[in-house]
């Protein structure tokens, strides 16, 4: 099977890591709201941090479905 120009691009841009900020919207589980999204999503990402606080900002990064927090704003 062979895939389309389109289709190769659709998968390189929704498998790209990409890194965003947000804020630690809840501490246990940890849920973060990314910037400019409506609400945090349900899905608990793996963090590099420890001690996350509600309100924290943080720098996440996203691949595929997965998401990890690796830092905290100062």
């Amino acid at each position: 099977m062979s895939l389309g120009r389109g289709a190769v691009e659709r998968m390189i841009h929704e498998l790209a890591p990409r890194f965003w900020w947000g804020t630690v919207e809840q501490a246990s589980p940890l849920r973060v709201r990314r910037d400019g999204s409506p609400a945090a999503p349900d899905a608990t990402p793996d963090t590099l941090v420890a001690g996350l606080l509600v309100g924290d900002r943080v720098r996440c990064e996203s691949y595929g479905r997965l998401v990890v927090v690796h830092g905290k704003a100062q």
